[in-house]
């Protein structure tokens, strides 16, 4: 899954795909969430197609590390609809996975 919305960055590069990679959790204190954001869904398609295949993929990233309200559980589903509620992500359609 992922989101699409364009976004222009501080670098000046617009981003159209969004992804969380990660959420890693600091126990009783803090969630985190790792999204990086491509220039399009193409270029992720890319990335993921050369990981495959044990290769670096030159396309251009953009990783933010977003503070979230801790949980102890949180799916990747609840994770979606938690960014959507931010002021960035507000108005993301998701981008299911075909």
């Amino acid at each position: 899954m992922g989101l699409s919305k364009r976004i222009t960055h501080e670098d000046g590069v617009t981003t159209n795909y969004h992804r969380i990679r990660s959420l890693n959790h600091d126990v009783n204190l803090i969630t985190q969430m790792e999204v990086v954001s491509y220039t399009s869904r193409a270029k992720r398609t890319e990335e993921a197609d050369l990981e495959a295949q044990g290769l670096e993929t030159t396309a251009y990233r953009h990783i933010q590390w977003v503070d979230v309200p801790y949980g102890e559980v949180w799916t990747v589903e609840d994770a979606y609809a938690w960014l959507k509620t931010t002021e960035q992500f507000a108005d993301a359609t998701d981008v299911l996975e075909e």
